[in-house]
């Protein structure tokens, strides 16, 4: 097993950071926040995903990590999404993820994460509206088995 440190300069470090311009979107008890141009969670990323994350999100309310970019996640991208969940369940806060790719659903499931984390998933009865909540329901809540995943997922195959 190779383990490695990426290292970043500050010119670097502040380059990443720009390039990962979160788009958050407030709600009365919530936030959700996603960046468009993260389409990879690794070793790579994970820590500038970690400090733009923290540096983004009030100090209060529930938390909503939109991955609908994300086509791809390693052990790193993982540990980082509990490591998030437990900080913010040591606040007392609630740490969901939304709109994952029927792969990483999959990864999810297999690696039973998604009995961690709560995911919403898209209401396929309502149009898409990032503006609302309303056509969000919890993961748990659907009536979904490994062979609904490509409704559900905009017809992604595994």
């Amino acid at each position: 097993m190779v383990s490695r440190t990426i290292y970043y300069t500050n010119e670097t470090k502040a380059a990443h950071l720009k390039l990962l311009k979160a788009d958050i979107r407030e709600f009365s008890d919530s936030i959700i926040i996603g960046f468009r141009s993260l389409f990879r969670l690794t070793e790579k990323n994970v820590p500038l995903v970690y400090e733009s994350l923290l540096a983004n999100i009030p100090p209060s309310g529930d938390i909503i990590f939109d991955l609908s970019n994300v086509e791809s996640i390693d052990s790193r991208g993982l540990a980082l999404l509990i490591t998030l969940h437990d900080r913010f369940d040591n606040e007392n806060r609630q740490f969901y993820l939304m709109n994952l790719k029927a792969a990483l659903l999959r990864i999810f499931r297999i690696t039973q994460i998604d009995q961690i984390i709560p995911i919403y998933m898209q209401n396929s009865d309502t149009e898409f509206d990032y503006n609302t909540q309303a056509q969000f329901e919890l993961l748990e809540d659907l009536d979904t088995s490994y062979s609904d995943l490509d409704f559900i997922h905009h017809n992604e195959s595994f």
